[in-house]
């Protein structure tokens, strides 16, 4: 996987700008660890679906589950937290128009 970026120094007095491109090789780190967000305790379905894996207190199981659960909470996030700048822009009009109504 590469990793690219530019950075575009402050203008000075002369009409050329110039650019500073770096193209790196990044190394493969495997696939990102898991991490629980709190907000997803603040609906039932996570709850459930946390509450069908966890057995006893073991703190190595509880990571393990958890780690079995990831594709079911990544799911979650993705239906109830993707797009949030446009819902946010949405629920902003709508409160517009509950207001002026």
């Amino acid at each position: 996987m590469r990793s690219c970026s530019v950075h575009i120094p402050a203008p000075t007095e002369s009409d050329h700008w110039y650019l500073d491109v770096s193209v790196l090789d990044k190394l493969s780190q495997g696939p990102k660890p898991f991490k629980y967000m709190p907000f997803w305790s603040q609906y039932s379905d996570s709850l459930r679906i946390i509450n069908e894996e966890i057995e006893g207190n073991d703190m190595d199981m509880l990571h393990i589950r958890l780690k079995n659960d990831r594709g079911r909470l990544k799911a979650l996030n993705n239906e109830e937290f993707s797009n949030i700048d446009t819902r946010v822009i949405e629920k902003g009009h709508e409160l517009e128009c509950e207001c002026s109504n």
